[in-house]
C-alpha cells in the first residue's frame, strides 16, 4: 500500500501511562513517531502526527486520538505502542493489529518489515475488532506493537536497532525508499580486570545488569573474569 498522506500517533498519552517495564511506553512510541514522521517528510510525504497531552482518563485519550486522526485528509491512520505480558528475557517480538480484512495485507508486511529490518521476532498481523483506535477511525489503519517493554531481549534489539525500525516503518507506509546512511558502530567494550562487577560496570557506563547480561550472554549468576571483553554500549 502506498500512501501519501498519513496521520501516525503515539499510543495513550501524557497522563494516561501504557505499559512500563525496562523501558516506558508512552515515552517510547513518542519517539517512534517523531522519527517516523520526520523520514515520511523526507520522502515527500504528507504527515499529521498526534500526542495527547491533556487526556486525563482512557475514554478522553481514545476519543481524542480518533478525533484529530478524522479531522484531517489522509490515506492512512497508525497508531505506535508497545507490548507488554510480564518479564522475560527471552524474545517476544513486534506484531500488528488491525480491524479490517482489506488491511491484513498491510499489516502482515509492516509486521514482517520491522522484523526483517531489526532482528525482531515476527508475530504478525492479529484482528482486533475491539480496539477504540481502529474500530473509530474511517480510513485503512494499523497498530503498530513495536516489542514488548519487559523483554530483555526485546529492549535490547529495540534500544539497538531504533533507526532501522523507524525508517522500515516510514518506508512501508509510503512505498519508497530513504538514502542508505552508513552508521558508524557504537559498541563498546571494557576489559574485565580484578575486582570487577557486572553492578559496578553498569554503573560506570550508565546502562544496565540486564542488557550487559544479554549482550555477553551471561549466566544466571553473571560469571566474569579477569581478562574477559564485555560490550557494554
Amino acid at each position: 500500500m502506498m500512501t501519501n498522506k498519513t496521520v501516525i500517533s503515539s499510543g495513550h498519552a501524557k497522563y494516561v501511562r501504557g505499559a512500563s517495564c525496562y523501558i516506558d511506553e508512552v515515552d517510547e512510541a513518542r519517539k517512534a513517531v517523531d522519527q517516523v514522521a520526520e523520514y515520511l517528510n523526507e520522502l515527500g510525504c504528507t504527515v499529521y502526527k498526534f500526542h495527547d497531552d491533556t487526556s486525563k482518563t482512557q475514554r478522553d485519550n481514545i476519543n481524542a486520538i480518533v478525533k484529530y486522526h478524522n479531522s484531517k485528509e489522509r490515506d492512512l491512520d497508525v497508531s505506535v505502542h508497545f507490548n507488554a505480558a510480564s518479564k522475560t528475557d527471552n524474545p517476544r517480538g513486534v506484531e500488528v493489529l488491525y480491524y479490517s480484512d482489506s488491511n491484513k495485507k498491510l499489516a502482515e508486511n509492516m509486521s514482517q518489515a520491522i522484523s526483517k529490518a531489526s532482528g525482531l521476532k515476527n508475530r504478525g498481523a492479529k484482528k482486533r475488532t475491539g480496539l477504540g483506535f481502529l474500530k473509530g477511525t474511517s480510513k485503512p489503519a494499523i497498530l503498530i506493537e513495536i516489542c514488548f517493554v519487559d523483554s530483555v531481549t526485546d529492549v535490547n534489539i529495540y534500544e539497538d536497532k531504533f533507526d532501522e525500525i523507524c525508517r522500515v516503518i516510514a518506508e512501508t507506509i509510503s512505498g519508497k525508499m530513504l538514502a542508505v546512511v552508513k552508521k558508524a558502530s557504537t559498541k563498546k567494550y571494557h576489559t574485565v580486570v580484578k575486582g570487577d562487577t557486572v553492578s559496578a560496570i553498569a554503573r560506570e557506563y550508565d546502562t544496565t545488569i540486564a542488557k550487559i547480561k544479554s549482550w555477553n550472554k551471561l549466566d544466571s549468576k553473571y560469571t566474569i573474569w579477569i581478562g574477559q571483553k564485555l560490550r557494554v554500549e
